[in-house]
């Protein structure tokens, strides 16, 4: 039979095999064993080792190391001809919190969104320790409820990357929450006023926002003007305004059903040329009249 076998919960403890005869007496056996751990109901533990060393005068004592949390466990030490024993039935538990295992580690959402978290402490093992007390926090939004294994994430308004933590003690496990912008809601153009010469062509940015001024990271857009040309590529969100006509023109973007428009002040363009108005035919030595008017490109 084992003997000297107990443990508090998952861990290295010492053990005693002692080998003995039909009528009890100690054998001397000087062989090794093969060791396994069941627990109740037919749960099969993690044993290290799983082989015992030489036994000295029908006696081995080693360190033996059970890292799964079991109900009524028993070690079975086995010899190849078939000879076996088993220890007293005993209890293991958790050991220490070591780490808080946090699901999901990373995850996005969209303004004023949800994402459900739950956590769960476990000991250096893995094994999962009931009844401890968490604490929720977060800088990027609020929790349905801030205490508890489980939680909502509630996104704020900000679209940003943050994080959220949850706390037992003195350990913490941290995920990693991105925060989208929500729909379109207006747009802006750049510049907004804007003048240009004629002749030559201004460049026009469109930018999307959401209801609480988060810049979206794309959209897709269309553009005219009253005056001139305007040429743009898909997604649209750059334009290239050309017209030659001196005077205000509007450029407008459009983009999911939202629209907004910019002044674009035209100047003239410098001196070119001068432009005569219709001489007719007349006398010579009489006095007659016309107009010069001076033209850019």
């Amino acid at each position: 039979p084992l003997t000297s076998c107990e443990a508090a919960y998952a861990c290295s403890f010492w053990g005693t095999i002692t080998a003995r005869d039909t009528f009890g007496n100690m054998a001397d056996f000087a062989g090794t064993t093969a060791l396994s751990v069941m627990g109740n109901p037919s749960t099969t533990g993690t044993i290290t080792p799983t082989e015992t060393g030489t036994w000295t005068e029908g006696r081995w004592t080693g360190s033996i190391t059970i890292t799964t949390v079991l109900t009524e466990a028993v070690i079975t030490a086995t010899h190849s001809s078939g000879v076996s024993g088993t220890s007293n039935p005993f209890n293991l538990t958790p050991g220490p919190l070591d780490h808080i295992n946090l699901i999901p580690a990373y995850a996005t959402t969209t303004i004023e969104g949800t994402i459900s978290f739950t956590c769960q402490g476990v000991d250096e093992y893995g094994n999962a320790i009931e009844g401890l007390t968490y604490n929720w926090e977060s800088l990027c939004g609020t929790f349905s409820s801030t205490q508890g294994t489980s939680t909502i994430f509630i996104a704020g308004t900000l679209a940003t990357t943050g994080t959220i933590s949850v706390s037992s003690g003195v350990k913490t496990a941290i995920a990693t929450v991105t925060i989208l912008p929500g729909t379109l809601t207006f747009l802006s153009i750049s510049p907004a006023p804007g003048t240009m010469t004629a002749g030559s062509t201004l460049t026009l940015t469109a930018i999307g926002y959401d209801a609480y001024g988060n810049q979206l990271p794309t959209i897709t857009c269309s553009w005219q003007t009253n005056i001139g040309t305007i040429t743009y590529e898909l997604p649209g969100t750059t334009a290239y305004l050309y017209a030659t006509t001196a005077g205000t023109l509007i450029a407008t973007v459009t983009s999911n059903g939202i629209a907004t428009s910019t002044t674009i002040i035209v100047n003239l363009a410098s001196l070119h040329h001068f432009v005569f108005s219709t001489i007719p035919d007349t006398i010579a030595g009489v006095n007659f009249t016309f107009k010069v008017t001076p033209k850019d490109e």
